[in-house]
């Protein structure tokens, strides 16, 4: 089940206001720690695009200093990814941040794929083949982007 919790969690309201500024949505957040090692696995989002090398190079620059702080050590592995082309998504809030984006959703036993036109907080509209239809967001078990890339 996708959960409602993100914008809760202490670490994303610490690294948004940041990675906001420079033009970039955070997506997702993993923190742990591993061998007395903290873990920080940032996913974002280019809000004009693509999400490229160089936007994850640069989030990881302004970031890192901040989590030194944040967690007063030096010794942080963190990695700053782009959300994939097959991204499993995690967060209902997801929905409004791939808005336009091909997706699947899994409602009962049955997968259901098309363009999200839109989402309001409690319901997604997918454009099928067989027309827009809504679904209601309690009622998704998963969801996952699409690629658009073709196999040849």
């Amino acid at each position: 089940m996708l959960t409602d919790t993100l914008c809760e969690r202490e670490l994303y309201k610490e690294l948004f206001p940041l990675v906001d500024s420079l033009g970039y949505t955070v997506v997702d957040i993993q923190d742990s720690v591993i061998r007395r090692e903290r873990h920080v696995h940032l996913v974002i989002k280019n809000r004009e695009g693509n999400t490229s090398l160089e936007d994850c190079s640069a989030v990881s620059r302004l970031v890192y200093p901040r989590l030194s702080v944040i967690f007063d050590s030096r010794d942080i592995h963190f990695e700053v990814s782009s959300p994939g082309l097959q991204r499993n998504m995690k967060d209902v809030r997801e929905f409004s941040i791939f808005l336009g984006e091909r997706i699947k959703v899994l409602i009962g036993d049955n997968w259901y794929e098309g363009n999200l036109r839109d989402f309001d907080g409690s319901r997604i509209e997918l454009a099928e083949e067989q027309g827009v239809q809504h679904y209601p967001v309690h009622t998704i078990k998963k969801a996952k982007l699409v690629s658009n890339l073709k196999e040849k």
